[in-house]
């Protein structure tokens, strides 16, 4: 669970679940962009989104994404 030790769902390892479910958190993100803090209330969902979001090829992915 996000919270145990490593930051990912399973813990230290990425996975696609990790991806997957980063992916619907930020379409989420996206459609209430009027409430840009959505998630300030959820420190640890916070800190996955923002950890996922490091990672090398998701990193580039959104610098490139319109």
């Amino acid at each position: 669970m996000i919270g145990v030790s490593g930051g990912f769902l399973l813990g230290n390892l990425f996975t696609p679940i990790d991806c997957r479910v980063w992916d619907v958190l930020d379409q989420i993100q996206t459609l209430m962009s009027n409430y840009p803090n959505l998630y300030k209330t959820y420190p640890l969902t916070s800190a996955f989104i923002s950890k996922v979001a490091a990672r090398p090829n998701i990193a580039e992915y959104l610098k490139h994404r319109k």
